[in-house]
């Protein structure tokens, strides 16, 4: 073979060759080469970017005893989809630590993100060692043809983890309700009060009142919670505290009606029945209920009618340290020591440590006093000139474990020797900060907390949210 035919096959080979290699490199980012059959030859590298706003050069400083929530992205700068893995590295291995995703995160830490895609996932690290741990993150890429293996690194697993913000809630069942701690850290508690029974919940002048505040607790602490009833069924009590009221159909002055006063809602340490004394001494929160209402009308009407315009009938919105009192009759709210009594009544339902003083049925109507730390007294009477005995119950106090002007009672007392330390604090030890307490005549949040209300209408609420170390 001459040279001039050795120079033009050598020619037609690297032709060949650089065709070849254009159409391999362009049909890989194309998706040619599996078309058409050809051998996945892999050219290039895979490209990820990594941002959050707590990370620092893909790295973050956990220090010890804290819990961290972030939102890491994924940006892929790959024109092609692939497959990734969010994996991370620690700078020593030490116990107690653990990092993984949420169950409510947007997307996986492992999946297949589109061409120039992005994926949200949200990361909860807790460290409760007594070390210092840097923690790394980076991104594994590879094909959607090929099995995606960690060269590198360790995955992120799902984590049993509590959320910052993460609430539980209790509406009322005539139950208690347990609620167990899955991390250390601080909670806020925050309690609603039940109304008081009434014809016209609509008005709302006899709502529970408000309690919150915030503890530091360990996990797997388990407490009891007890939210109150609202009833207009008469001569029936409410679930936790409200006192019964009583009413005749029919009296003198007509129609009348007479209802219980509503429940408090409380937590304690220890369950049982609801007016068991050992359950109700473990209380570390209380929210009073208000007191009942009574009405009559006119014996001509058959409506039972609201009274809105005699305050002397209608039941006492919930209070703070103090219940609130019937003041023209002396039916007297809940204390911080004593429950509820009547100045000026010969016949009285005295309130007492977590129970709202009952009327008795008569031929005339008087509300129930309302729940609370120490409940609200109720007129017993069955005459009184000038009211014909038609009287609203006196509301429930409230407690909180550490508040200000509280008078906790002694781990000794009993139910017939209940002793009080003149201490704000509860014997257990459990102590609340950043507490507030909101009477049912005051603005106060709703139960979502995404606005405010004036005192609680209908059955109490509690709520439990985690807010971190």
């Amino acid at each position: 073979m001459n040279k001039k035919k050795i120079i033009y096959l050598s020619l037609l080979i690297l032709t060949v060759l650089l065709v070849t290699s254009i159409y391999v490199s362009y049909g890989f980012f194309t998706n040619k080469l599996e078309e058409h059959g050809k051998l996945n030859i892999v050219v290039g590298t895979l490209d990820y970017k990594i941002e959050s706003n707590e990370l620092k050069n893909n790295q973050m400083i956990v220090n010890p005893n804290s819990i961290i929530e972030l939102e890491i992205e994924i940006d892929s700068l790959n024109p092609i989809s692939s497959k990734y893995e969010l994996y991370y590295l620690l700078d020593k291995e030490v116990n107690d630590f653990e990092i993984g995703y949420f169950e409510v995160t947007e997307d996986l830490p492992k999946g297949e993100i589109s061409t120039n895609g992005r994926k949200k996932i949200k990361v909860g690290i807790k460290n409760q060692s007594s070390e210092k741990v840097t923690v790394t993150f980076g991104v594994e890429g590879g094909f959607t043809n090929q099995n995606l293996i960690l060269n590198t690194g360790k995955s992120l697993s799902l984590l049993n983890y509590c959320r910052i913000g993460e609430t539980s809630s209790f509406a009322y069942t005539g139950t208690s309700q347990s609620f167990t701690t899955q991390c250390s850290g601080i909670y806020q508690v925050e309690l609603w009060g039940a109304q008081g029974g009434s014809y016209c919940y609509e008005q709302k002048y006899n709502t529970g009142s408000y309690v919150s505040g915030n503890i530091y607790l360990k996990d797997n602490l388990s407490f009891f919670v007890f939210v109150g009833e609202s009833t207009n069924i008469q001569g029936q009590p409410a679930f936790n505290g409200g006192g019964i009221g009583y009413a005749s159909l029919y009296g003198d002055y007509g129609q009348t009606g007479a209802f219980s006063g509503g429940g408090a809602t409380d937590i304690r340490l220890v369950d049982g029945n609801w007016d068991d004394f050992g359950s109700l001494k473990s209380r570390i929160m209380v929210a009073a209920g208000g007191g009942g209402d009574a009405s009559h009308t006119s014996p001509s009407n058959t409506m039972y009618s609201c009274n809105v315009n005699n305050s002397k009938v209608l039941g006492k919105y919930g209070g703070t340290l103090n219940g609130i009192d019937n003041v023209d009759f002396g039916i007297l709210g809940g204390k911080q020591d004593n429950g509820g009594i009547c100045n000026f009544m010969e016949y009285c339902g005295i309130g007492s440590f977590g129970k709202g003083g009952d009327a008795i049925k008569n031929s005339h109507a008087n509300g129930g006093g309302g729940g609370g730390y120490y409940g609200g007294a109720a007129d017993r009477s069955e005459y009184l000139q000038g009211t014909s005995g038609i009287i609203g119950g006196a509301s429930g106090s409230c407690f909180i474990s550490g508040y200000p002007g509280c008078n906790a009672i002694s781990e000794d007392s009993t139910e017939n020797n209940i002793i009080h330390t003149n201490q704000s604090k509860h014997y257990s030890g459990y102590v609340f900060n950043n507490s507030q307490m909101i009477a049912g005549n005051e603005e106060m949040p709703t139960h979502d907390g995404l606005s405010t209300m004036i005192g609680n209408g209908g059955n109490g609420y509690a709520k439990i949210t985690y807010l971190g170390n």
